[in-house]
């Protein structure tokens, strides 16, 4: 007797319901679990017919494009049928590893046709955003099928940081034997970096701290997703006066703890004012002044010329260039990145980059410091007052309306947009018309879904471990594309 394996798959989620609890918060360890399990029963259930159909999908995207694009680029017209027959006949191969190879291969070429055609300046604008819409429901449609839930929590395959190992780290840099640490929490959720709070007790150091821990290997090693990048940032902004964390020091060889490099930093009094995608609360003027002010006042500050050439995203060249040529700089990085890292890549996401620098306005405006990952969720709040703006992992150089826009995606929809303006303008925020707040909410979920797909593809390809990242390129991935051709298909909104 043989069980199948779908039937041993379903038989574990009740057994991890007894073993980690019922209940499923984000980036749990029932989650990570429940989320894998799904992957495998999809696969085992129906993973030939999925792929089959994938390819035949695509035989079929490629035979619309070629008749949309019959007479005006007919050399891409030939590329395309090729494409198309060879997904065909490649759908009736009966094994799964073979129609699995064959349909990376495939999609991979018709992202790398598709990324030029959508940036072809001989083409209409009206017809390369015809083109990146289909994609994107192209994409959404067969992604969706192939995983459901949500991600997960971290590999056991990084080092844990105990309390006595950490204490033990302290007593040493200090050189006090009697340093206590006490109520060591790591925090769920998140996929840069890893977050401890813990409190001391001590001469030299005392207090409630957070630790911000580098993975082994990051899975984006651009902006500040270092520590030992985010770390000066944050420290020039704080002398600034601005409400950024108070960081104390950051260590890139830590003999006593194993693991990634690290930061330390002073933990701000209050909690977050909400999720990546909304409040805590209902949003009241009071909290609005505070979120709106807190942007202009960042946008405000002068050139940080001590950070020097940090990153590729903040130099002293960037400084003096405009936001129009700093976004463009940035969003192509971005690209490039992708490009790279990615092993099978996304037409949709290639496409909707080609879409976003094709409508990148140009505002005539300077060049700002940007948060890049602004929003509730990273605004620490104490009795409706911030204590600090935390999370500078994605900071850089660029257009102050991107870091509007970002607020417009995640919060947008319970705030009221037309008042914050007011406010960020009062401040002395620079007025930010609808058609580029518009281009840069798209760039948000681009962005966000660049990432996923980078998170993902850093497990495909072995470069990270960790369960959480199993499904990124299932749930966030389709999530954050189908809100960007939302975005372009609805136009901007006064």
């Amino acid at each position: 007797m043989q069980i199948p394996v779908e039937q041993l798959l379903t038989t574990l989620r009740p057994l991890l319901d007894r073993l980690l609890g019922s209940e499923e918060g984000f980036g749990s360890d029932l989650e990570a679990v429940r989320s894998v399990l799904t992957l495998l029963q999809n696969r085992e259930r129906s993973g030939l017919e999925t792929q089959q159909a994938r390819l035949k999908s695509l035989a079929a995207e490629a035979n619309n494009m070629s008749n949309l694009l019959r007479e005006s680029l007919p050399e891409v017209v030939e590329s395309l049928i090729g494409l198309g027959e060879e997904a065909q006949r490649a759908a009736t191969l009966e094994c799964l590893e073979t129609v699995e190879d064959e349909a990376r291969r495939l999609i991979a070429d018709f992202a790398r046709l598709t990324g030029k055609l959508t940036a072809d300046q001989r083409l209409e604008a009206s017809i390369r955003t015809q083109i990146t819409t289909s994609l994107v429901d192209w994409d959404v449609s067969w992604i969706s099928k192939m995983g459901d839930g949500r991600t997960a929590a971290a590999s056991d395959d990084h080092p844990q940081i105990t309390t006595d190992a950490l204490t033990a780290y302290l007593a040493d840099r200090f050189d006090e034997p009697g340093i206590l640490v006490n109520d060591l929490q790591v925090l769920s959720g998140g996929f840069g970096k890893e977050t401890l709070l813990f409190s001391v007790s001590g001469n030299a150091l005392s207090g409630e701290f957070v630790m911000r821990r580098d993975r082994d290997q990051p899975i984006l090693d651009n902006d500040c997703h270092r520590v030992v990048n985010e770390y000066p940032v944050v420290k020039a902004v704080y002398a600034q006066g601005f409400p950024a964390p108070e960081a104390h020091w950051v260590d890139v060889e830590p003999r006593l703890l194993p693991g990634g490099d690290f930061m330390i930093m002073r933990r701000a009094p209050g909690s977050p004012g909400g999720d990546v995608f909304s409040a805590n609360s209902a949003i009241s003027d009071e909290l609005l002044t505070v979120l709106a002010k807190t942007l202009a006042e960042l946008h405000a500050l002068p050139p940080l010329l001590e950070l020097g050439d940090l990153t590729e995203s903040i130099n002293t060249e960037l400084w003096s260039m405009s936001a129009y040529e700093t976004a463009k700089r940035y969003i192509s990085s971005f690209r490039d990145i992708y490009v790279q890292e990615v092993v099978h890549p996304s037409p949709a996401i290639l496409a909707l980059y080609s879409w976003v620098l094709d409508h990148l306005p140009d505002s005539g405006e300077r060049s700002v410091l940007c948060h890049g990952d602004i929003g509730f969720h990273n605004m620490v709040l104490d009795n409706g007052s911030l204590s600090a703006l935390i999370d500078w992992e994605f900071v850089h150089i660029g257009d102050p309306a991107e870091d509007l826009a970002y607020v417009r995606n995640t919060a947008g929809h319970s705030l009221d947009w037309n008042r914050f303006l007011e406010l960020y303008e009062a401040a002395g925020g620079a007025r930010i018309d609808p058609a580029r707040l518009h281009v840069f909410q798209v760039w948000g979920q681009l962005r966000n879904a660049t990432a996923s797909a980078i998170a993902f593809n850093s497990l495909v390809t072995g470069k990270l471990n960790e369960l959480k990242l199993a499904h990124t390129g299932f749930y966030h991935l389709p999530m954050f594309i189908a809100a960007a051709r939302d975005l372009i298909m609805s136009g901007p909104v006064n």
